[in-house]
Formats: C-alpha cells, sequence, structure tokens
C-alpha cells in the first residue's frame, strides 16, 4: 500500500473508495505505541489505525473522537 493511494471497499449497499492516509505514523494508544501506522480515512471522515501483527489499534469517528483503542497486548 502506498500513500495517497485509494481502494475500493465493495459493500452489499454502496461501494465507496478509502484513501490510505499515512503508512508511516507513529502511534500511542493504551496498549502501547505502534511504528509505521497505515491510516485509512474513508470518504465520512473516518479513520482507522492499522499496526502490522496487531491489525487495527484505533478507530475514530469523522470528528476525531475514538471509539475504538487497543488496551493491552499479551
Amino acid at each position: 500500500m502506498k500513500q495517497g493511494s485509494y481502494f475500493t471497499v465493495y459493500d452489499y449497499e454502496a461501494n465507496y473508495r478509502v484513501l490510505v492516509e499515512s503508512t508511516t505514523k507513529t502511534i500511542k494508544v493504551k496498549g502501547g505505541t505502534f511504528r509505521n501506522v497505515i491510516i485509512f480515512r474513508y470518504p465520512n471522515g473516518a479513520r482507522e489505525y492499522l499496526a502490522k501483527g496487531i491489525v487495527i489499534i484505533k478507530s475514530t469517528d469523522s470528528k476525531g473522537t475514538a471509539y475504538t483503542e487497543l488496551v493491552s497486548v499479551k
């Protein structure tokens, strides 16, 4: 995945393009600090943060409010 590229999500209700906003950010959540996090930005402004080997570490709504955050890794 390249930063600035798009991919299409095919949903049963609608198809939409998702931006690969970043592939190099360092993100700190309760469960730790992760480097080279991939950030997906959806058309409604929501974001998902993915770390290698863990997958989603954080999800935010269009206002930036986190509704999912990794708390620990075992």
